[in-house]
């Protein structure tokens, strides 16, 4: 029987070090990291209704002989307001994604059948500008992201907190999503169904690797002995294939890092696959469903899907652009819930 990767996760991530640490050699890094397999990371936007999509995430790993499902995003439609924009768009939320004004019993036991699977389950919240149609500042306000935080805590066993459109053009978000991550950890707990009492985790969306980034992730990447996740890649199949690993990528474990492939094709699967270990990000998810309307909103097509499940459940996996063990540098700015 294979390893869990979930379960590995978490004994690395019991092992890591935070970034306060003393800086490594960085000669001593492993100039490649090894894993059994890949993880499969879901955007899991899914109608409370869609039972097919939730059957199969839980199902393939209850049936399998190791879990290829590394975790589920779960959103709820609103923000905790459940606001709604006037007419003629009434049935579209102001913040389109987020717990809800209450507590869904339906979510409620779509999330205990994940974590039936051992699917980690993390919450889905907004941080990006408001309006949403907007690309900048301003940005929504931390009470909002703590309020939606707080929603999310009123569920069942929820893992951790996923935060889209985290700020990206600069550094100048590094402190407040430092603190919103220290805000998270002694809130949640991770990987409760195995017994184990591990902290929430963080998991940001980037969707993209500038060159800033690196100070993101070795202040956050395993902050306050924890582990923390980000979505370097979200973006469609044909852009996803040109991409290029940065530098300081090598310097990081790839089950930290997840790629999200939407509008792609059967026959360039192992493409997109072989890319995304290239590109080192241990978790994927690719569906053949296109931006519009939503690519999340439920899962690929079964072929995909079940060629998805193959790709990934080839061992061992080899990652030529990242390392085994984290190597953190340089300093943290302190944490504020300020932009």
């Amino acid at each position: 029987m294979r390893t869990s990767i979930f379960g590995n996760v978490i004994l690395m991530a019991l092992a890591a070090g935070a970034c306060s640490e003393p800086e490594q050699d960085l000669g001593t890094v492993a100039q490649e990291a090894t894993a059994s397999t890949q993880g499969i990371g879901v955007p899991a936007y899914f109608g409370e209704t869609d039972n097919n999509s939730y059957v199969l995430l839980r199902n393939e790993n209850v049936e399998g002989d190791t879990s290829l499902v590394t975790f589920a995003i779960v959103n709820a439609g609103c923000d905790y307001t459940g606001l709604h924009k006037p007419p003629p768009n009434q049935n579209s939320c102001v913040i389109a994604g987020g717990p809800g004004s209450s507590t869904s019993t339906e979510l409620s036991n779509r999330i205990r059948e994940l974590h039936e699977g051992h699917v980690g389950v993390f919450g889905y919240v907004y941080m990006g500008p408001v309006p949403v149609e907007n690309s900048g500042p301003p940005y929504r306000s931390t009470n909002d992201v703590l309020q939606d935080i707080e929603r999310w805590r009123t569920y069942p066993q929820v893992d951790g907190i996923f935060f889209d459109r985290a700020h990206r053009p600069s550094t100048a978000g590094l402190p407040k999503q430092q603190y919103l991550q220290e805000y998270v950890s002694p809130r949640f707990g991770y990987a409760q169904f195995f017994g184990a009492s591990v902290p929430g985790r963080s998991m940001f969306n980037w969707g993209d690797t500038p060159s800033h980034m690196e100070s993101y992730v070795n202040c956050i990447v395993t902050r306050g002995a924890g582990w923390n996740y980000f979505v370097l890649h979200e973006t469609a199949e044909s852009t996803f294939l040109g991409r290029t690993a940065p530098a300081w990528i090598a310097n990081f474990n790839p089950y930290h890092f997840s790629s999200m492939i939407h509008g792609a094709h059967q026959s360039m699967l192992s493409s997109v696959v072989a890319k995304s270990r290239e590109l080192n990000t241990g978790n994927i998810y690719i569906t053949d469903r296109t931006l519009e309307p939503n690519p999340w909103e439920t899962l690929p097509s079964f072929n995909l899907w079940s060629a998805q499940l193959q790709a990934v459940n080839q061992y061992p996996v080899n990652y030529p652009n990242g390392s085994n063990s984290d190597v953190t540098t340089g300093s943290c700015p302190a944490s504020s819930p300020n932009e």
